[in-house]
């Protein structure tokens, strides 16, 4: 039982981690834009509220689970691929009119490599939230990859925070780091890695390996602007 309550603990905290995470890396991003006179067209304002969305029914439905109100936490999981597909479309809304704009976010990178970011991370969460669908039926795994897919999409959040640290590695590092509480995690309760959590592990060092080597190609840019 003292396992059993240490698991529904960890994914609460780490639910209350990554929005910790959100907020310092978007916050002074927001009050920046604001203070130079920006703005936020809808697209963007339904991007961020349906992704903070995510994270608040994270925190939620771990905390049904741990209160064994199962069947609550079963309809707001049908109620999750709506939101699912809000965030979706709304990557996709907010990645063409940051290409539209000549968008590198901030970084040294050249637009064409710049959305490879955001794209991936879409990828990634479509890719950890129908694993986790696929495996509802299998209570660890299912809340393994509903946790992987939301550490996943972390990058916009931890790069943010590297940016006003002034070191952009540190972004790479934070997310690695998320990534390492739930291998520790693991190993603290199995006595190895879940299977989930290999493939969360493997999915960011693609995610970070394709940026760094198929990101700068020509062939990346020439796709990115058939798409876009």
């Amino acid at each position: 039982m003292g396992n059993q309550q240490f698991g529904h603990k960890f994914y609460i905290r780490m639910g209350y981690v990554l929005i910790a995470f959100i907020l310092a890396g978007f916050i002074p991003f927001i009050k920046m834009r604001f203070d130079h006179g920006g703005t936020m067209n809808p697209a963007l304002m339904a991007h961020g509220i349906s992704y903070l969305g995510w994270y608040i029914l994270f925190i939620l439905q771990a905390s049904l689970i741990a209160k064994k109100n199962i069947s609550l936490h079963m309809k707001l999981g049908k109620a999750s691929l709506l939101l699912a597909a809000i965030m979706v479309i709304t990557s996709i809304l907010v990645m063409k009119d940051s290409f539209d704009r000549g968008s590198n976010g901030g970084t040294p990178f050249s637009p064409e490599h710049f959305i490879m970011l955001p794209f991936m991370d879409t990828l990634l969460f479509i890719t950890g939230f129908s694993l986790a669908y696929i495996n509802r039926k299998d209570a660890l795994t299912h809340k393994h990859f509903m946790l992987l897919a939301s550490i996943l999409i972390m990058d916009p959040a931890t790069a943010r925070l590297a940016i006003t640290l002034g070191f952009m590695p540190l972004g790479m590092l934070f997310h690695f780091g998320l990534l390492a509480a739930v291998i520790v995690y693991d190993k603290k309760t199995l006595g190895t890695i879940h299977k989930a959590t290999k493939i969360g592990l493997a999915l960011l060092v693609m995610r970070y390996t394709l940026f760094f080597t198929l990101g700068f190609s020509e062939t990346w840019a020439k796709f990115v602007h058939m798409i876009f």
